[in-house]
């Protein structure tokens, strides 16, 4: 199966815009779970 390259570079970005989106959250949770721990306590 033939993919055109217009399609491969697109999905090549969308690959790389979820990776950096989740490596944001993962970020956001770890400082929020270091900056104030009450939370994940009342959050179990």
């Amino acid at each position: 199966m033939w993919i055109p390259r217009e399609k491969v570079q697109a999905l090549g970005t969308w690959r790389m815009a979820e990776i950096s989106i989740l490596n944001g959250l993962k970020r956001v949770l770890v400082t929020s779970e270091l900056t104030s721990p009450q939370i994940s306590i009342i959050l179990e």
